[in-house]
């Protein structure tokens, strides 16, 4: 009983010392120029769709407007793909190993085969995520674009313009799906960026900026939609788009290579 106001007492000095803490913050964003034409910038952004002003800030992605939503397609006819049902060869034999493959890949699974979804390893990348989209930004006049897909997970893409180099390859457009622990920031965009392709990178589902979780279903909406974007917002022609991947990027290529045999 002794204990509860010694309790009472130490929850309140942690509130006040937090309430204080976020008010100082408020304080000093409120103070900051550069926050506040940032804070101006969103708002522009969000009320009429100009986001050429909010470019020339790196702020949380989550915050961003969406650039592209696959879901304003008029008549958008999907290609339909052969999914073989889960069900067709279930038998009860099967049933206790059914039950480990969920727990796992609902637990741990996920996180193995795609560590690129891990928050930790995020975090602790961050700073090289930060620097590379920086780099790809200010050296090669990147834009970064938030793409919406089907399932209404928000893609994070950079795109890269060389049409007007006469000289490159620039009117053909390069996507580039990364591994399983890869991002658009650290990958291999520099590659076709160096042959002067227009070059289009993206993070699958759950990884850095992008929402969601990269399973299969997931990946493949993000990498339709990717694709999409490029043909419909960015103008490039189908045939003139090259997919490239590598590793667990290989099956987003292969899938859109199945969606658009034109490529």
């Amino acid at each position: 009983a002794d204990s509860i106001p010694s309790l009472a007492k130490l929850t309140t000095s942690v509130g006040l010392i937090v309430i204080i803490s976020l008010f100082m913050r408020g304080v000093g964003r409120r103070q900051s120029r550069t926050y506040t034409n940032m804070i101006n910038a969103l708002m522009l952004a969000k009320t009429n769709k100009s986001t050429d002003a909010l470019r020339r800030f790196d702020i949380d992605f989550a915050a961003w407007p969406v650039d592209f939503d696959v879901k304003t397609l008029a008549g958008d006819a999907k290609k339909p793909t052969n999914t073989s049902s889960s069900c067709a060869d279930w038998s009860l034999a099967k049933l206790p190993y059914e039950l480990i493959a969920y727990v796992a890949i609902h637990t741990f699974g996920l996180s193995m085969i795609y560590p690129g979804s891990v928050k930790l390893l995020q975090k602790f990348m961050a700073p090289a995520l930060i620097s590379g989209r920086a780099k790809l930004i200010e050296d090669d006049n990147g834009i970064r674009y938030k793409v919406k897909t089907i399932d209404s997970n928000e893609i994070d893409t950079l795109f890269i313009d060389n049409r007007n180099d006469n000289v490159g390859n620039g009117k053909t457009l390069v996507i580039c799906s990364e591994g399983n622990a890869g991002f658009y920031e650290v990958g291999i965009m520099g590659t076709p960026i160096a042959l002067k392709y227009s070059v289009l990178g993206w993070n699958h589902p759950g990884f850095a900026g992008s929402t969601g979780q990269p399973k299969p279903d997931q990946d493949k909406n993000a990498i339709d939609a990717v694709v999409l974007f490029a043909h419909n917002h960015l103008g490039f022609a189908i045939e003139d788009i090259i997919l490239y991947g590598w590793s667990i990027g290989g099956y987003s290529t292969l899938f859109a290579a199945s969606l658009y045999p034109e490529v």
